[in-house]
């Protein structure tokens, strides 16, 4: 096959933005990052989406533990974006895959979790992004200081020994915490407008009664000076819920409200692994992942209005949880013959509201052939 494999010694040294070891993808000769990432509120994982020899990037497949680790259901994303400190190998396989991977032209990315030794090891981490320590705004004139930001990511992990050369577990745990505020520009109806006095645009932008002229359009009548009499209750109740101007000069039109608008995306996951030899042909081992995530990236008119957000998404707030389960039983029947047993469990949720409010659910189950 024509591929290239990072053992956990490469996956800890390289500087991983984020902790992400998605990133890792990149550095494989004809894979090259999506031109667009898909943001939290649909990939919540932050999985790095990519093009693989020119194959779309929701083609690829993904594998934890020899589990499938793609939701087919929704994009093709990854269900699961192992921490780093789980990981003991990534091996990217960009073409001639056996013929088990046969269901992608792009790549197959394979992810091994760590497992317990005889030894205890360890990690400990935590990284902080601030705005106290961010550059003066340069777009404003004055030098404003930078938004409210704070992003922390932190984790641990440990594994060893619960029955010398036999029993062993390996546990991970990561959490990020991200709260900030961004200054927002953006238009709200002045008060006339709010009347239906459109008086003051009449030249350019003439208003026509919509109960007159014939069914086509031809024939309507422009509202007497601009002026709309009939506005319908429920767009009075609707403007009702927008702020009133407060930037620009009195009457301004476009550009005349400002808000900091808040962002909140908070993530907890961890796995949980354990490995039982029970003889020196026969071993097994059981894991389990989990990750949830939440993002509170409300319109700066709040939830019932929208709004731009905060974030450059689109204003949401949506509730993610992914799911796998994995157990694996192997048998060595000699020098050159293998039997390995796979059962797999596979989910993903994620649930909020959006312009157009979105549930979505895929759950898989499935047993990998015995292979020998």
């Amino acid at each position: 096959d024509v591929s290239d494999r990072f053992e956990s010694q490469a996956v800890d040294s390289l500087p991983l933005v984020g902790n992400n070891v998605t990133q890792l993808y990149a550095l494989v000769p004809g894979v090259v990052p999506d031109t667009f990432q898909m943001g939290s509120g649909e990939n919540p994982q932050g999985t790095d989406r990519t093009y693989v020899n020119g194959v779309w990037s929701g083609a690829q497949v993904y594998i934890l533990d020899g589990i499938t680790d793609v939701d087919y259901g929704f994009s093709g994303i990854q269900v699961i974006n192992p921490p780093p400190d789980s990981v003991k190998e990534l091996k990217v396989i960009t073409a001639d895959y056996d013929p088990e991977f046969g269901n992608t032209a792009g790549m197959v990315a394979q992810f091994v979790t760590k497992s317990g030794t005889n030894q205890i090891h360890g990690s400990v981490y935590e990284y902080n992004e601030n705005s106290a320590t961010f550059a003066a705004t340069p777009f404003t004139g004055a030098g404003a200081k930078a938004p409210p930001y704070n992003w922390n990511e932190g984790g641990v992990s440990f594994g060893g020994p619960v029955k010398k050369d036999k029993v062993f577990a390996f546990g991970d745990y990561q959490l990020a915490r991200l709260a900030a505020k961004n200054a927002i520009v953006t238009t709200v109806p002045i008060d006339a407008f709010r009347n239906g006095d459109f008086s003051s645009v009449a030249a350019t932008h003439p208003i026509y009664d919509p109960t007159t002229g014939n069914p086509d359009g031809t024939g309507r009548t422009q509202f007497p000076n601009n002026t709309i009499t009939n506005i319908d209750p429920v767009a009075q109740k609707l403007l009702a819920l927008l702020p009133e101007p407060n930037l620009g000069s009195v009457g301004q039109t476009d550009n005349n409200y400002t808000a900091n608008a808040k962002q909140a995306f908070n993530t907890n996951e961890f796995d949980m692994r354990g490995d039982y030899s029970l003889n020196q042909k026969d071993k097994m081992f059981g894991r389990y992942s989990y990750f949830h995530s939440y993002l509170d990236n409300p319109g700066i008119f709040g939830v019932e209005a929208g709004g731009p957000s905060g974030g450059g998404l689109s204003p949401e707030v949506a509730n993610s949880l992914s799911q796998q389960a994995a157990l694996n039983y192997t048998h060595t029947f000699g020098a050159s013959f293998l039997g390995e047993f796979r059962l797999g469990f596979n989910r993903f949720a994620i649930s909020g509201y959006q312009a157009d409010s979105a549930l979505e659910t895929n759950t898989q189950v499935g047993i990998n052939n015995i292979n020998i």
